[in-house]
């Protein structure tokens, strides 16, 4: 869960579907390990 974020573009008030991708690196020397997918729904409330 996530309360607030900054968009990178303006949105008008609404529920939109998309993709969220979360990239996993190593905390030892920060090597990339993979990345993982899901799809969330993002409300927009102002």
């Amino acid at each position: 869960y996530i309360d607030e974020a900054a968009l990178d573009v303006e949105l008008d008030k609404g529920e939109y579907a998309c993709t969220v991708n979360f990239d996993t690196y190593r905390i030892r020397d920060n090597s990339y390990i993979g990345r993982a997918a899901a799809q969330i729904t993002l409300y927009v409330l102002e």
